[in-house]
């Protein structure tokens, strides 16, 4: 583990805080996987470009499931309209 000044801490504590607030303001909040990747930036064990790199990683890992998902919830209500007529 890389070893950071008390001041490189909360200088990333502040980055993390200004992610999570920019986050919550689109209404998003980040899963354990995510909140994990953040505390290992605060940690110093992440650079921040290795940071956004396993962010976006994260979230296109997160993309399928989620568009599989999408895909059942617009399937099963296009089902429901079509019996409905």
């Amino acid at each position: 583990m890389a070893l950071i000044s008390e001041q490189e801490k909360q200088r990333r504590h502040a980055i993390i805080v200004n992610i999570l607030g920019a986050s919550e303001m689109q209404g998003l909040t980040p899963d354990a996987d995510s909140a994990e990747i953040m505390r290992h930036f605060e940690e110093g064990e992440l650079t921040l470009e290795e940071l956004g790199a396993a962010m976006s990683r994260h979230a296109n890992e997160l993309l399928p499931a989620q568009s599989e998902a999408t895909d059942a919830t617009v399937s099963s209500a296009s089902a429901s309209n079509t019996t409905e007529e």
